[in-house]
């Protein structure tokens, strides 16, 4: 990509931007910009501005964003003028034989790459794909347009980029090149090249997507989502909080719509055509028997446990508003509390009225220590929730499994696993902090069936269509 002529204009363009995108920045930050842009003209604007204006890890991606969209427009032709990972940039290159990456421009946006390993010669073997013109190809019948309502606008833009994926042949490719992997026939050099190009078509056709809704919109504010869908759970302020909430009521409700049903024989019902056919092949055409089946939910009971100790307690409230939104997918919906105890709230009323965050916390004052004993909290459980559960429900937790240095307990998680169909952890940390001294998840994780890292709304969703579909 070109880099961003930094100008007064310029600049005063990025500050707009990233103002209107969620991003504070005050006059004495811009006065630091000007100075440091003039003392250091040889360092990289970018870097300069980004040292200066964004303070929280949160923001990173969201500024570099909007500093590629403003220097996308630029140059005529956004997607053109960046370097695919394998592409020629000169004209000799085609036909190098040095073993190295190689690609063709296609001369309107199009790539072709050609995967190559480092050990391999010129005549080898390789797996090449063109990417077509991604204006082109938003241009297509059946393209996906743009939803007004914010908390529809990003589900929205995954179709787009799915439709651009799959009009390109892109995801053919993608896996006819898995399943050669899986073969044998591609090589980790070349697997990793593949990786890299994914990533980098991902991100591009992403960027032309947002900019092109940027130029009909003419508003940069649309941006926010960006950054709130990757922002940490427990980073929003009590105003943003309703913005995270009316994007949980819209994942809770298409979660909702498309419940989870499968077959199941049963006395009355919808007759069964495949055994009706059988029946008239083993009867020479007379049936003497008709069978029945009914739709049933996949999932009968669902399990929620949430720590709600000062580290966790924000995670855990998005993830009961949640829960409370997809009850139509379960015959039943149990909901917990625990710090070193565990408490019963499936049918407090502050659940769905209220300040939730309020409730939990106080709740974690009156009954609690304030320290989490993991091992005493699924002791409490196997010994007075578990007889009562059905051995078709599925658990969630949701806590960082940072036990205080008390013991571990593990034999209890797994009675619960031995008798309930699955166990899902939600664990808000980063996967690096899952081995700290004082945390079990090494311990803990061989009886789920899954842990997931679960710090943000991406994060959530993901998550979420993943267990409940």
């Amino acid at each position: 990509m070109n880099g961003l002529n930094i100008n007064g204009w310029q600049l005063l363009k990025l500050i707009y931007a990233l103002r209107s995108a969620g991003i504070t920045i005050t006059i004495d930050q811009v006065q630091d910009a000007l100075k440091a842009l003039t003392l250091f003209p040889d360092l990289s604007p970018q870097l300069v501005l980004k040292s200066l204006f964004i303070h929280r890890p949160e923001d990173h991606q969201l500024y570099d964003m909007v500093y590629d969209l403003l220097a996308s427009t630029e140059s005529s032709s956004p997607d053109s003028e960046h370097t695919a990972p394998g592409q020629c940039t000169g004209p000799d290159q085609g036909n190098t034989g040095d073993g190295s990456h190689q690609g063709i421009g296609t001369g309107q946006g199009g790539i072709t790459l050609i995967l190559k390993s480092s050990r391999e010669s010129s005549q080898s073997w390789a797996t090449s794909f063109q990417m077509p013109d991604l204006h082109y190809l938003m241009g297509l019948k059946g393209f996906p347009g743009t939803i007004e309502e914010e908390e529809t606008q990003e589900f929205d833009f995954e179709k787009q980029v799915k439709f651009i994926l799959g009009q390109s042949g892109f995801l053919t490719w993608s896996n006819s090149l898995e399943l050669a992997k899986n073969r044998g026939e591609v090589s980790e050099d070349q697997w990793q090249t593949f990786e890299t190009y994914q990533d980098f078509w991902n991100r591009q056709i992403r960027q032309v997507l947002w900019q092109e809704r940027l130029q009909s919109q003419n508003r940069w504010d649309i941006l926010r989502e960006v950054n709130w869908r990757f922002k940490p759970l427990n980073s929003f302020t009590a105003d943003e909080e309703g913005m995270v909430h009316q994007a949980l009521r819209q994942m809770g409700n298409r979660l909702a719509v498309h419940r989870g049903l499968s077959k199941k024989k049963a006395s009355r019902g919808t007759l069964r055509v495949s055994s009706l056919l059988k029946e008239m092949v083993r009867g020479n055409g007379s049936v003497f028997r008709f069978e029945y089946e009914t739709y049933v939910l996949k999932h009968p009971e669902l399990i929620v446990l949430c720590d709600v100790s000062n580290s966790v307690a924000p995670f855990s409230q998005f993830l009961l508003y949640l829960c409370q939104r997809i009850k139509s997918r379960f015959r039943k919906v149990r909901l917990y509390l625990f710090i070193d105890g565990i408490w019963d709230i499936t049918w407090e009323e502050w659940l769905i009225t209220g300040d939730s965050m309020a409730e939990i916390r106080s709740w974690g004052c009156k009954h609690s220590s304030g320290f989490t004993d993991y091992g005493k909290v699924f002791k409490d459980f196997a010994q007075n929730v578990l007889p009562a559960l059905s051995t078709q429900g599925t658990v969630l937790i949701m806590g960082d499994g940072r036990n205080n240095f008390r013991p571990a307990q593990a034999e209890y998680l797994q009675e619960i696993q031995e008798k309930v169909k699955h166990i899902f952890w939600l664990n808000p940390l980063e996967e690096k902090d899952w081995t700290l001294p004082d945390n079990l998840m090494k311990e803990y994780r061989r009886y789920c069936t899954q842990v997931f890292p679960c710090r943000n709304l991406t994060d959530l969703w993901q998550i979420s269509k993943k267990v409940f579909s």
